[in-house]
């Protein structure tokens, strides 16, 4: 199954097509902030974060507090969406 997934090149009509051509999109890129959601029991708090790495679906990265400064790993969800569950 190809569904959610991008090519790596330029495909052309008659071309087989083999599953390495394809990839998991990139949802989360360093320079373009990010909205980070953290989950406690009883809070969920919402900011804004820099990304120091780049970030497909489900994947843990490291993230920079844009008010802080203090670098946490938190999971992509969502195109420059992230999450983090205490």
């Amino acid at each position: 199954n190809l569904a959610g997934l991008e090519t790596r090149a330029t495909l052309h009509a008659g071309e087989p097509v083999d599953r390495d051509l394809f990839q998991r999109p990139v949802l989360v890129k360093p320079g373009a902030l990010a909205t980070l959601v953290v989950q406690g029991a009883a809070f969920s708090i919402k900011t804004i974060v820099d990304p120091l790495e780049q970030g497909v679906m489900g994947q843990e990265i490291r993230v920079r507090n844009t008010e802080t400064r203090q670098v946490v790993e938190a999971k992509v969800v969502g195109r420059d969406r992230l999450a983090k569950t205490l």
